[in-house]
């Protein structure tokens, strides 16, 4: 430590000494120079999974919605808390591993960079960023998001749900940070679900799924 000190001091004493400006002092100096608690505690937040049988063929659709209260409950103050600058929703979609399977460890669920070749994806309302993940769309105090997935290969699947942002908008100070959760405020997503198939996909595991929605396209 004491080093990085000399070699800090330095470098700003040469850049006064040849006239240079263009070094700011502020790159020197912690990102965090002080802390403040976590200020909110969020509970569950509810997303809608759904298909319209539970026999599904290729072509069939997954419907996937949220309409969550921008007013998000604070567990530590027992009021509301206004959410206005950003909800971000993951939905993982991924193969599931089956009961003959010898270990599941040792399949590769993923199908990220292929997603296209299993499922088209239609967003009706929200805004995309990356294969699983969205922002949605703040209307008259509500957060909506609404997709639908359309298969195109047979196989087990399960959706894993993930709130990853739930924003409030607030600052605070300069070179000040808030320990704990800052992005969501220890928020979580739920799903309710409409013909869930994850108990036949992972009969024994089922406790350990129960927030996972399975489906089977035959």
């Amino acid at each position: 430590m004491r080093f990085i000190n000399i070699i800090t001091f330095l470098i700003l004493f040469s850049a006064m000494l040849s006239g240079c400006n263009f070094i700011n002092p502020d790159l020197f100096r912690p990102k965090c120079e002080s802390h403040v608690p976590q200020k909110y505690k969020f509970g569950y937040q509810e997303a809608e999974i759904r298909t319209t049988s539970k026999t599904m063929k290729i072509g069939d659709t997954i419907f996937i919605r949220t309409h969550i209260n921008q007013d998000f409950m604070d567990s530590l103050s027992g009021k509301p808390v206004a959410v206005r600058e950003r909800v971000s929703l993951l939905f993982r979609l991924t193969t599931a591993f089956t009961a003959v399977s010898s270990s599941p460890f040792a399949l590769d669920t993923t199908i990220y960079r292929v997603f296209d070749q299993y499922f088209d994806t239609v967003l009706r309302t929200g805004k995309r960023i990356d294969v699983y993940r969205f922002d949605a769309v703040n209307t008259n105090g509500y957060w909506d998001l609404d997709l639908i997935f359309i298969a195109k290969k047979k196989g087990s699947y399960e959706i894993y749900p993930w709130l990853e942002r739930a924003l409030t908008g607030e600052k605070l100070p300069d070179r000040v940070c808030m320990l704990g959760d800052a992005e969501k405020f220890q928020g979580m997503l739920r799903i309710k679900a409409t013909n869930n198939r994850i108990g036949e996909i992972y009969p024994v595991l089922t406790r350990d799924y129960e927030n996972h929605f399975g489906f089977i396209v035959e």
